[in-house]
């Protein structure tokens, strides 16, 4: 892995949960960075994001994953109703989720030319779409272009779409900078 860096422990917007699978590459660092300042932009004295596996320091494969082996990768949970930052992410039943406070954090993901896309159960994207759809700077053209949602969890379109196991986090997979070359797949899920 290129230029692999460790999530900074310090950082008071995130919480690591696995420091030792917190390294990233910079495109990373910055686009979460950059999501977070967002966030809390829009919603001062946010609760800290969970921040779950990213890659190992040296990168390469590490199960459960079948990606997360160049820092391009990271596991994320959502914003609580609750205010609190829970780090080992349990399922994210739309009633606990801040759910604007986390579109909020989604929606400038989205907008980062670095992202490739955001891995989702298909039975949560749901409340983001619906809560999506009713804000007055989003169209429908939008919608479709954003969320696999509705068109079933087969259909691979969209950049949130739907993975088996992502029910409790958000993986959210940033394309390979240039000065990567082949080391990386820009694809695997």
């Amino acid at each position: 892995m290129r230029q692999s860096i460790p999530f900074p422990a310090d950082d008071p917007r995130l919480v690591l949960r696995t420091p030792r699978l917190a390294y990233f590459a910079q495109v990373t660092r910055d686009g979460i960075s950059d999501a977070v300042d967002q966030v809390e932009s829009l919603f001062p004295g946010s609760h800290p994001l969970a921040v779950g596996d990213c890659s190992r320091k040296n990168g390469g494969y590490f199960s459960p994953h079948m990606s997360h082996q160049t820092g391009l990768d990271l596991d994320i949970g959502p914003y609580w109703l609750d205010g609190e930052t829970h780090q080992f992410m349990p399922p994210m039943s739309p009633s606990l989720v801040d759910i604007p406070r986390t579109w909020a954090l989604l929606e400038e993901l989205v907008a980062d030319e670095r992202l490739q896309y955001i891995i989702l159960d298909y039975r949560l994207q749901a409340a983001y779409y619906e809560y999506a759809s009713e804000l007055p700077w989003i169209d429908q053209e939008y919608l479709d272009e954003i969320f696999q949602y509705p068109r079933g969890a087969g259909y691979w379109e969209g950049i949130i779409r739907h993975w088996q196991g992502h029910y409790g986090h958000f993986h959210v997979r940033f394309y390979c900078p240039d000065e990567f070359g082949a080391t990386c797949s820009p694809t695997a899920p």
